[in-house]
């Protein structure tokens, strides 16, 4: 459903205004991205919500942000942008799972959410005696045409980035992807003016050997699919 954004008073929670023709109704809606998002979420900027679906425990929303129109760009066109940070993971767990990521496509096994240390792996993939850690990170903010990642402090994905060097300095391999979930994305890189912490730690993980790829998605307001891969900086 079609909705103008009107404020967000906290991270998971959103006021917007639906609208039905001529008829208009003001609903909270639940924010699925902690992230900032201050270039998307703005005043009047168009957004969509879909229903939530059956709730379980304190829910209250009966809707959830799904999409939020982009800045329009030098060539006069605006893009839609999920921010679901949920989707990434069953993107890239669709695309294992069908072995066409060509990284990866070599693993005939995945598994999803598996504890190690302190941190708990997106994927864990296997073939034979050989291994590799996967951890999906999603992306929302753009500077022109550069995908930043992560629009605030994440100590997280500083302590994530550092668990998997450890792993690749112990003779495994390891992996990061990025997914914009936007199309409007050329390049990937760490925002270091947000979080230099994150950016460091990056810069060490690549020495250690984790490799690092991106991607951008096709996103319409029929669905949204993992597109090509773009050079993470």
């Amino acid at each position: 459903l079609e909705a103008v954004f009107e404020r967000r008073p906290n991270r998971y929670l959103a006021w917007v205004r639906l609208r039905d023709g001529d008829a208009s109704e003001r609903v909270p809606v639940h924010v699925p991205d902690p992230g900032r998002m201050r270039d998307l979420l703005l005043p009047g900027r168009r957004v969509w919500v879909a229903p939530a679906s059956a709730p379980t425990g304190p829910r209250t929303t009966r809707f959830t942000l799904a999409l939020a129109e982009s800045p329009a760009s030098e060539s006069g066109a605006a893009s839609l942008v999920s921010v679901n940070t949920l989707i990434p993971n069953r993107l890239v767990a669709q695309a294992l799972h069908e072995r066409v990521l060509p990284q990866f496509a070599d693993f005939l096994d995945v598994r999803a959410e598996v504890p190690h240390g302190r941190s708990r792996f997106d994927f864990v993939l296997s073939a034979g005696e050989a291994r590799c850690v996967v951890e999906v990170k999603s992306v929302s903010l753009v500077n022109g045409r550069c995908g930043l990642f992560p629009d605030a402090v994440s100590g997280r994905a500083t302590r994530h980035v550092g668990e998997l060097a450890g792993l690749c300095q112990r003779g495994e391999r390891a992996a990061v992807l990025f997914v914009a979930q936007r199309n409007d994305v050329d390049e990937i890189r760490p925002a270091e003016e947000i979080d230099p912490v994150f950016a460091s730690a990056m810069k060490d993980a690549k020495k250690a050997g984790v490799d690092f790829f991106g991607f951008r998605c096709e996103v319409s307001l029929d669905g949204i699919r993992l597109g090509s891969p773009v050079p993470v900086g």
